[in-house]
């Protein structure tokens, strides 16, 4: 062996976690709850146009708003999450580009393992759980 470990999409990373929830013995529990995922969610929702251009020049852009109200988003949904959990992991990754594939880990994989978390089972009490507490804290939805 090498040293290296090889990490494929079926495997939960850290950063989908809530650290100072995660319990070894129930993987739900804190799952989707990170605060890099969070965080990386609430800027795509959130991102304001005027952060791209100066807001004094171009004031249409300015006026638009976030992301979120642009495209009629009003709740955060599984498919938000997992395209947040895509662009976290492949800023924590080596590549100098977006690929699908990294190594052993296959973003398309990874992308609808959470898609399917949601929305296989959309009445689990987990995943009720989980997207009210995403519903409360992306800034965006909870205005």
């Amino acid at each position: 062996m090498n040293g290296k470990v090889k990490v494929t999409a079926s495997e939960w990373p850290s950063f989908l976690y809530d650290q100072d929830l995660y319990d070894p013995m129930d993987d739900e529990v804190g799952l989707m709850k990170g605060y890099l995922l969070l965080h990386v969610c609430a800027f795509l929702m959130v991102f304001y146009y005027s952060q791209s251009f100066n807001r004094f020049t171009y004031p249409y852009f300015a006026a638009m708003g976030s992301i979120a109200k642009i495209n009629g988003i009003q709740l955060v949904s599984g498919c938000q999450i997992a395209y947040a959990a895509c662009q976290a992991c492949y800023v924590l990754s080596s590549k100098d580009g977006w690929t699908e594939q990294d190594g052993a880990f296959d973003m398309m994989t990874f992308y609808n393992s959470i898609v399917a978390l949601f929305e296989s089972f959309p009445d689990d009490e987990w995943c009720l759980h989980t997207l009210a507490w995403w519903n409360k804290y992306v800034p965006c939805i909870s205005d």
